[in-house]
């Protein structure tokens, strides 16, 4: 995992998003309580 990988997933947890699922390609979907949505993480 590169260092920014790293850095983007603490900053979302430390945000309160949590990981779903694996997505297509090389993007993560992740969750949001504070827009209640799911989104990609390149």
């Amino acid at each position: 995992m590169a260092e920014y990988e790293k850095k983007v997933r603490d900053i979302l947890e430390d945000n309160g998003c949590r990981f779903v699922r694996h997505g297509k390609g090389d993007h993560d979907i992740w969750y949001s309580p504070k827009v209640d949505r799911n989104f990609p993480v390149d």
